[in-house]
């Protein structure tokens, strides 16, 4: 059925920027009210969906959210890629990470991504 991305970290233009980049799209800059949870495309002629849970405004994505998205990527996500940006990851958010990434099983860390950012 596809391949099933899904992106968490960094701010919301470095997320749209390496979706676009992974999709191949060129984009105009956009706002944090227009943001898009599903992005779409295809890759190597398969079907390729990009989702981007929602984050508050201390960079968390919320239990109920995480669930509603899990739901646009079903059976669930190929791989979770987070972008970070060393110089400002702290141990609370190794542990936020940690406390996500536990929400889809023992086996994520085998799914998981890190992409370092500036």
């Amino acid at each position: 059925r596809g391949l099933r991305i899904m992106l968490f970290g960094s701010t919301l233009s470095t997320k749209k920027q390496l979706c676009n980049f992974i999709l191949e799209k060129t984009s105009p800059e956009i706002s944090s009210h227009q943001a898009k949870l599903v992005e779409q495309g295809s890759w190597k002629g398969k079907i390729l969906t990009i989702v981007t849970p929602p984050e508050n405004q201390m960079g968390k994505v919320q239990k109920g959210d995480l669930r509603s998205c899990l739901n646009l990527c079903r059976p669930g996500p190929n791989v979770l890629l987070l972008l970070v940006n060393p110089s400002d990851f702290t141990e609370k958010d190794r542990q936020t990470l940690k406390a996500t990434l536990s929400l889809f099983g023992e086996e994520a860390f085998k799914h998981s991504m890190v992409i370092m950012t500036k």
